[in-house]
């Protein structure tokens, strides 16, 4: 997929909280500060990064829902030949005795974070 025909507006956000949007755009900022398609967050980071929840829940009680909702967000288009959906992260899984979260962005969308630094462009 070419960033030509990627448009914000085919993206699917359904079901995401503010929080989990939040959280969406701070996954691909870390990706592109780095200039790496995996990002780790330990999970201090994700408590401030969802800081209104419920008093009564811990983040180790919402990180299974924040990744499934997550992995759930997607693009649809159509290069012509049928409408084709593809899923932004690829991977997105909790390792409990670290306390992180590691998550991979599908390498169709390398381009939003420009790993390629060949392809980044140099300011005059």
């Amino acid at each position: 997929m070419t960033n030509s025909i990627f448009s914000i507006d085919s993206v699917n956000f359904d079901g995401l909280s503010k929080n989990e949007l939040s959280l969406f755009f701070a996954v691909l900022t870390r990706m592109h500060h780095l200039r790496t398609t995996s990002v780790v967050f330990n999970f201090d980071e994700l408590t401030w990064l969802t800081n209104d929840m419920d008093d009564y829940v811990t983040i180790d009680d919402i990180i299974p829902e924040i990744l499934t909702d997550l992995s759930r967000t997607n693009i649809t288009y159509d290069l012509g030949d049928g409408k084709a959906r593809h899923d932004f992260f690829t991977r997105a899984t909790t390792v409990d005795d670290q306390r992180i979260v590691s998550i991979q962005l599908n390498p169709d969308f390398e381009f939003l974070v420009q790993v390629d630094a060949s392809k980044w462009k140099q300011q005059s």
